[in-house]
Protein backbone atom coordinates (compact mmCIF):
# COMPACT_ATOMS: atom_id res chain seq x y z
CA UNK A 1 0.00 0.00 0.00
CA UNK A 2 2.88 2.11 0.52
CA UNK A 3 3.83 2.32 -2.96
CA UNK A 4 -0.25 3.11 -3.94
CA UNK A 5 0.33 6.15 -1.07
CA UNK A 6 3.59 7.67 -3.09
CA UNK A 7 1.38 8.01 -6.16
CA UNK A 8 -1.20 10.08 -3.96
CA UNK A 9 0.84 11.86 -1.70
CA UNK A 10 2.25 15.59 -2.79
CA UNK A 11 5.44 14.68 -0.80
CA UNK A 12 7.65 12.66 1.10
CA UNK A 13 8.97 14.45 4.34
CA UNK A 14 11.81 12.76 6.29
CA UNK A 15 15.07 11.16 6.11
CA UNK A 16 14.31 7.36 4.50
CA UNK A 17 15.93 6.01 2.11
CA UNK A 18 12.43 5.38 0.46
CA UNK A 19 11.96 8.80 -0.54
CA UNK A 20 15.46 8.86 -2.11
CA UNK A 21 14.89 5.51 -4.22
CA UNK A 22 11.14 5.04 -4.52
CA UNK A 23 9.49 8.29 -4.60
CA UNK A 24 11.13 9.59 -7.72
CA UNK A 25 9.70 6.34 -9.10
CA UNK A 26 5.94 8.16 -9.08
CA UNK A 27 7.27 11.98 -9.68
CA UNK A 28 6.86 12.56 -6.04
CA UNK A 29 9.03 15.24 -4.38
CA UNK A 30 11.06 14.46 -1.11
CA UNK A 31 12.05 16.46 1.36
CA UNK A 32 15.18 15.15 2.57
CA UNK A 33 15.75 16.26 6.46
CA UNK A 34 19.46 16.21 7.66
CA UNK A 35 22.33 14.44 6.60
CA UNK A 36 21.34 10.86 6.96
CA UNK A 37 21.27 10.17 3.10
CA UNK A 38 24.33 12.71 2.03
CA UNK A 39 26.55 10.64 -0.57
CA UNK A 40 23.63 8.95 -2.16
CA UNK A 41 22.44 9.54 -5.98
CA UNK A 42 19.52 11.65 -5.67
CA UNK A 43 16.95 12.84 -8.54
CA UNK A 44 16.11 16.14 -9.24
CA UNK A 45 12.96 15.71 -7.30
CA UNK A 46 14.94 15.41 -3.51
CA UNK A 47 15.34 18.67 -1.75
CA UNK A 48 17.83 18.20 0.77
CA UNK A 49 17.08 20.60 4.11
CA UNK A 50 19.06 20.90 7.17
CA UNK A 51 16.94 20.33 10.08
CA UNK A 52 15.64 23.42 10.91
CA UNK A 53 12.26 24.37 11.21
CA UNK A 54 12.23 27.48 8.59
CA UNK A 55 14.52 25.47 6.33
CA UNK A 56 12.28 22.50 6.56
CA UNK A 57 9.08 24.87 5.45
CA UNK A 58 11.15 26.36 2.98
CA UNK A 59 11.90 23.24 1.03
CA UNK A 60 8.19 22.06 1.54
CA UNK A 61 6.70 25.08 -0.26
CA UNK A 62 9.63 23.94 -2.91
CA UNK A 63 8.62 20.44 -3.13
CA UNK A 64 4.63 21.45 -3.40
CA UNK A 65 5.74 23.20 -6.67
CA UNK A 66 8.08 20.40 -8.04
CA UNK A 67 5.49 17.78 -9.90
CA UNK A 68 7.13 16.38 -13.00
CA UNK A 69 6.72 13.78 -14.81
CA UNK A 70 10.33 13.61 -15.83
CA UNK A 71 11.95 13.02 -13.15
CA UNK A 72 14.84 10.83 -13.82
CA UNK A 73 15.38 8.14 -11.26
CA UNK A 74 19.51 7.11 -10.87
CA UNK A 75 18.40 4.21 -9.40
CA UNK A 76 16.25 2.83 -12.31
CA UNK A 77 12.54 2.48 -13.39
CA UNK A 78 10.25 -0.33 -12.35
CA UNK A 79 10.12 -3.45 -14.54
CA UNK A 80 13.63 -4.55 -13.39
CA UNK A 81 12.53 -8.16 -11.58
CA UNK A 82 10.51 -8.54 -14.96
CA UNK A 83 13.46 -7.92 -17.28
CA UNK A 84 16.25 -9.97 -15.00
CA UNK A 85 13.82 -13.22 -15.06
CA UNK A 86 13.25 -13.02 -18.87
CA UNK A 87 17.32 -13.31 -18.81
CA UNK A 88 17.14 -15.90 -16.55
CA UNK A 89 15.17 -17.74 -18.49
CA UNK A 90 17.25 -17.36 -21.61
CA UNK A 91 19.86 -18.68 -20.73
CA UNK A 92 21.69 -21.36 -22.21
CA UNK A 93 23.17 -23.27 -19.28
CA UNK A 94 24.44 -25.76 -21.72
CA UNK A 95 26.94 -23.35 -22.74
CA UNK A 96 28.27 -22.24 -19.14
CA UNK A 97 31.43 -24.15 -18.35
CA UNK A 98 31.74 -25.26 -14.59
CA UNK A 99 34.23 -23.75 -12.02
CA UNK A 100 37.03 -26.51 -11.19
CA UNK A 101 37.89 -26.28 -7.99
CA UNK A 102 41.79 -27.66 -6.48
CA UNK A 103 42.09 -28.81 -3.00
Amino acid sequence: RYFSALNHVNLVLGNSSSGITEAPCFNTPTVNVGERQDGRLKADSIIDSDPETNNIIKAITKALKFRSNNTVNPYGKFGASDKIVNIIKNINYKKIKSKTFVD
